[in-house]
Formats: structure tokens, sequence, C-alpha cells
């Protein structure tokens, strides 16, 4: 019971968050969408990787201001400089353009 209660809790403090503003989910697809305008309209022809490089970037820097993103973007941000220097060419292969190949990012069920 206590289980049931906890995700009725979880459930309600997420629709009460939702209310007031717009879901980490939600707000990725609009800066994936302002991103995917601009490099259409600038024919800049961003890959999947470019973006996965910038938002890895990003979340580095940011680790400054939430100190809680540090020992996780540490971790991450190994690891994507571990592809680009030791799986490079895979990292080609897979680099889809943002502006042709790639659908946005699809909201989760909840």
């Amino acid at each position: 019971m206590a289980e049931s209660d906890s995700e009725s809790e979880r459930i309600a403090r997420i629709a009460k968050i939702d209310a007031i503003t717009a879901s980490p989910e939600k707000r990725a697809l609009r800066v994936y969408e302002c991103i995917k305008r601009d490099s259409d309209a600038n024919e800049q022809r961003l890959t999947n990787w470019d973006m996965i490089c910038f938002c890895t970037e990003y979340l580095a820097q940011q680790a400054a201001a939430f100190g809680w993103l540090t020992p996780l973007m540490k971790q991450l941000v190994g690891l994507i400089y571990y592809a680009h220097y030791y799986e490079g060419e895979e990292m080609q292969l897979y680099s889809i353009p943002v502006a042709t190949g790639a659908e946005a990012p699809k909201e989760s069920v909840q």
C-alpha cells in the first residue's frame, strides 16, 4: 500500500510541476527545434554527433553552477573524448545530418 501512495504522490507532484513549467523533455524538444530550424536555414547540416558533442560540452560548463552534475559530466566528457579520438572513424558513419536524417526526439510516456 505504501508503494501505491508513493506512486500516487509522484504522479501528483509531476502534474503539479508540469502545470507550472515545461518538462525537461519538452524544453529539450523546443531547443532541438530551434537548432534544427537554424541548421536548415543556414545549410549547416549539423549531425547527431555535433549535437551530442554540444550537449556534453554545454552540460560540462554548467557543472560549475550545478555541482551535482560534476561526477556524471566527468564520466560523460571522458566517453565523448574517447569516442572522438579512438572511434572517430565510426562516429562519422553514425553522424546523420540533423536537418535531413534525424527526427525530433519523441516524448516518452510517463
